[in-house]
C-alpha cells in the first residue's frame, strides 16, 4: 500500500519502493506515479530516465495530481523530439494500467427503498450507552419476494464493533411489502445519545491524539479510512447539508464550525417546482429570495435559468441550499441551508484516498457504488464483491454466472457466499 511504498522509500531501499507504488498505478493513484517520476528522474533505484519520468509526470497530471505540470514541462523541455515520441508511448501503455479513474461522490438519493412494514428498533448496546458513544452502520440485504431479510451483512461502520451486532439483530426482523422479485437494499443506521460524543473539541481531541491529518496526508490508508469514516459520522448529524469543491482549498486542517452546527433552516418547495431541479445535488445560492447562482450544475446555464423559477412557500435568507428529499407516508422535497466546504472534508474523498492507496476495506465500499471498483475488486477475485455481484446478476436472471461467482467466493470459504447461494 502507500504507506508502505513511502516508508521504503524514506529508507532508501528502492526495489521495494518501486514495487510498491507501481502496484498503486491501476488504482489511479496519482501520487504513486508522482513519486515514480521522481524516482526515474534521480535514478533511484534504476539508471536515470528523463523519458520514464516524464511518462509519468505526465499520467500523474492527468490523473490530478496538483505539482506534476511542473516538473513535466521542466523535463520535456530537455527531450529530443524522439524522446518527446518515446514519452507519448510510454504514456498511453501506462494509462492502460490504470483500472479506475476519478470518481465522483455518489448521490444517495438515486435509488429510493421501499418503506418497511415492521421495523424492529436495534438495542442500544450498554457499554456504548454508559460511554456516550454515537455513530452509524451501513448494511446490504436480501430482501427476499416475501418481504423477509434473508441475509444482511456490514459494508462500513463506525466506531469499529460496537453497534454492528445489535443492527443485523434487528435487521434480521425487519418486514418489507412482498415483490414479484428479490431485492437488494442498502441501508444506514445511526446511532445517537448526545452532542458531546461528537462535539468539535471531542473530535479535535480525537483527531490530534491520533495524528489524523498528519498520517493521513501522509498516505497511510488505515488513516484515510478512519478519518473518511469519521468524517462521515459527523456530518450525518450535523443540521446543514454540506456541498465539497476541489476547487476550495482549505487554509489550514481544522474542523468547519459548520460541521458541529445543530440549527436547521428547512424550506418547503411549492408542488409546481421543475421536477428537473429535484433530481440532482445542485447548490444552488439564494439572494434576495431569488438564485443568483448554481454550483455542482451539469448544465450551469439551463440549470440556473430553470432554478429562477424555484418557489417555496417562505422567503429564503441569503445563502446556499440544496432540495433534500423527505420520506414519510408520502415523499417530500425541501430546502437545506448548504455549506460549500473544501473536499478535504468530505468523507468521500478520504474513503477513495484510502482505497486507491491500497486499503480492501475501503475499495470494498466504494465498489457498492460504483462499477470501476466492482469490476476492480472482481478481477481481484474479492469474494465479498464475487458475492454481491453474483446475487446481482441471479436477480437479473444470469444464474450460470452467478452461481460461478458464488461458488467461487464459497471456495474462499466467504460466509455471506454460501448463506446467499442458501437463500436462492
Amino acid at each position: 500500500d502507500m504507506l508502505s511504498a513511502v516508508q521504503a522509500y524514506a529508507k532508501k531501499q528502492y526495489p521495494e519502493a518501486l514495487e510498491e507504488f507501481s502496484a498503486l498505478i491501476p488504482l489511479g493513484n496519482e501520487v504513486a506515479s508522482f513519486n515514480l517520476g521522481v524516482m526515474a528522474l534521480h535514478g533511484e533505484g534504476q539508471l536515470a530516465d528523463p523519458v520514464k519520468a516524464a511518462a509519468y509526470f505526465a499520467l500523474a497530471s492527468e490523473l490530478g495530481h496538483p505539482n506534476a505540470e511542473q516538473p513535466l514541462q521542466q523535463t520535456r523541455s530537455k527531450l529530443t523530439s524522439e524522446q518527446q515520441a518515446q514519452v507519448q508511448a510510454l504514456q498511453q501503455q501506462l494509462q492502460q494500467q490504470v483500472r479506475i479513474t476519478r470518481v465522483p461522490a455518489a448521490n444517495s438519493e438515486a435509488e429510493e427503498n421501499p418503506t418497511p412494514l415492521k421495523i424492529v428498533r436495534p438495542k442500544f448496546p450498554q457499554q456504548a450507552l454508559t460511554q456516550m458513544k454515537s455513530g452509524y452502520v451501513t448494511t446490504r440485504m436480501l430482501v427476499g419476494k416475501d418481504g423477509t431479510v434473508q441475509v444482511a451483512e456490514v459494508l462500513d461502520s463506525f466506531p469499529k464493533g460496537v453497534f454492528e451486532k445489535s443492527s443485523l439483530a434487528a435487521l434480521k426482523r425487519w418486514q418489507y411489502p412482498a415483490a414479484k422479485e428479490a431485492r437488494v437494499i442498502q441501508l444506514q443506521l445511526d446511532f445517537h445519545v448526545n452532542d458531546v460524543y461528537l462535539s468539535k473539541r471531542r473530535v479535535t481531541s480525537l483527531i490530534e491524539d491520533q495524528k489524523l491529518w498528519e498520517y493521513a496526508t501522509a498516505g497511510s490508508p488505515n488513516h484515510q479510512l478512519y478519518l473518511g469514516l469519521l468524517l462521515k459520522t459527523i456530518a450525518r448529524y450535523a443540521a446543514p447539508a454540506f456541498s465539497y469543491s476541489p476547487d476550495l482549498i482549505a487554509s489550514k486542517m481544522e474542523l468547519p464550525e459548520s460541521l458541529f452546527s445543530r440549527t436547521q433552516l428547512t424550506y418547503d418547495i411549492a408542488p409546481n417546482t421543475p421536477k428537473a431541479l429535484l433530481q440532482n445535488l445542485t447548490v444552488f445560492r439564494f439572494k434576495e429570495g431569488k438564485v443568483v447562482q448554481v454550483f455542482d450544475a451539469e448544465d450551469p446555464v439551463t440549470t440556473l435559468a430553470l432554478a429562477q423559477q424555484l418557489q417555496t412557500e417562505e422567503d429564503i435568507p441569503d445563502g446556499n441550499y440544496q432540495i433534500r428529499s423527505v420520506y414519510g407516508k408520502t415523499r417530500k422535497h425541501m430546502l437545506v441551508q448548504t455549506y460549500r466546504l473544501p473536499e478535504v472534508f468530505s468523507s468521500h474523498y478520504w474513503i477513495e484516498q484510502a482505497a486507491k492507496g491500497g486499503s480492501l476495506e475501503a475499495q470494498r465500499i466504494m465498489a457498492a457504488t460504483n462499477a470501476q471498483w466492482e469490476h476492480y475488486l472482481l478481477e481481484q477475485k474479492d469474494p465479498q464483491v464475487q458475492s454481491w455481484t453474483a446475487l446481482k446478476l441471479h436477480l437479473k436472471g444470469n444464474k450460470a454466472q452467478a452461481n460461478q461467482l458464488l461458488e467461487q467466493a464459497i471456495a474462499q470459504k466467504y460466509p455471506i457466499a454460501s448463506e446467499l447461494k442458501a437463500a436462492l
